[in-house]
């Protein structure tokens, strides 16, 4: 995952995917990305709710039905 650019994981964004916090899986939309330190981090907000947070990518988490 290193070598990933913000180009490579842009596909990503507007994309709804869950956001593990605790024992809970949050549905959210990506807005935005970009690299800090070599990693992409990932800025979220919640499909019902408000506020949004830049997350790192193991957070992340495929929605399952």
């Amino acid at each position: 995952m290193a070598n990933n650019t913000v180009n490579d994981l842009s596909h990503a964004i507007g994309v709804t995917c869950g956001l593990a916090v605790e024992s809970l899986i949050i549905h959210v939309k990506i807005a935005d990305i970009k690299m800090s330190y070599g990693r992409p981090l990932f800025l979220v907000r919640p499909v019902s709710g408000a506020g949004e947070q830049w997350v790192e990518q193991k957070r992340l988490r495929e929605i399952t039905q």
